[in-house]
């Protein structure tokens, strides 16, 4: 009988009714709210800024190589070599990883609606 009376007590209720509140205030966010949250996002992941312009980096150093590379088969006319680079260049061991670097860094946030 003691759980019923402290079941539907008074303060039972009280309790009830403010856990409801909260979790429908919680429910809800504020623009300001949104913003907050928005600017704690930011500065978490700012350390993956740093990761993300080092592959880049690295991205667009591999492309220097291969059109240095090429630019010097060119140079000193080795057709055999200037074929091989445009096969490299053009195959997808070169591409995906360089599509896939610069869809990450500059599209970085542009597929989410907030």
């Amino acid at each position: 009988m003691k759980f019923l009376t402290r079941l539907f007590s008074p303060e039972a209720a009280s309790k009830t009714v403010d856990h409801i509140a909260k979790g429908i205030d919680s429910a809800v966010y504020t623009p300001q709210e949104r913003a907050e949250m928005k600017l704690k996002q930011l500065e978490a992941l700012a350390p993956f800024k740093v990761v993300q312009r080092i592959l880049v980096a690295a991205i667009a150093f591999v492309w220097v190589v291969l059109i240095l590379q090429y630019s010097i088969a060119i140079w000193l006319g080795y057709d055999a070599i200037k074929s091989a680079l445009i096969e490299l260049i053009q195959s997808e061991f070169v591409w995906a990883p360089t599509l896939a670097g610069f869809a990450l860094y500059f599209g970085g946030g542009l597929g989410k609606k907030d």
